[in-house]
Order: structure tokens, then C-alpha cells, then sequence
């Protein structure tokens, strides 16, 4: 289970997006850890179109529209 949810922007090809996503955050020393389960982005909302589905492109051609992402990352937690 998440233990926060992460809302940001994602640009692709100059189209920005706001998504919100589940992540599980943690203090580790002087570490932020962030990890994310996997997540599903529609690339089309971006306007990445090819072979997408949305133009009737031949199944056995078929690029799927759905992409699947995940995030792991750790920071070092210094004051500012």
C-alpha cells in the first residue's frame, strides 16, 4: 500500500500533463527512497499516435496505447 500519493507534471514532445501517482516514501539516514508500483500513462493523450489503435492500424502492426511505468529513486535529505 502507498504511503503517499505524488501529483506533478509530465511533459512529452512539449505536451504537459498533470498525473498523480501512489508512492511509498521513506527516511533512511540522510536518504529519501521513493518508489512507485507500476502505473499506466494513454500515450495518445500526449499525441504520440503511431500505430495507436485510435487510427485503425492493422493488429499485427499495433504499438498499444497503454504504457506501463515505474519509479524508484533516492535523494540525499540535506536542509537548505
Amino acid at each position: 500500500m502507498a504511503t503517499h500519493t505524488i501529483t506533478g507534471d509530465l511533459t512529452i514532445k512539449n505536451i504537459t500533463r498533470s498525473i498523480s501517482i501512489p508512492a511509498n516514501i521513506s527516511f533512511v539516514g540522510d536518504k529519501i527512497l521513493v518508489t512507485t508500483p507500476e502505473f499506466i500513462i494513454d500515450r495518445t493523450d500526449w499525441r504520440l499516435k503511431y500505430r495507436s489503435a485510435e487510427l485503425g492500424t492493422a493488429p499485427d502492426l499495433l504499438i498499444h496505447d497503454d504504457v506501463t511505468i515505474a519509479v524508484t529513486f533516492d535523494a540525499l535529505n540535506t536542509p537548505l
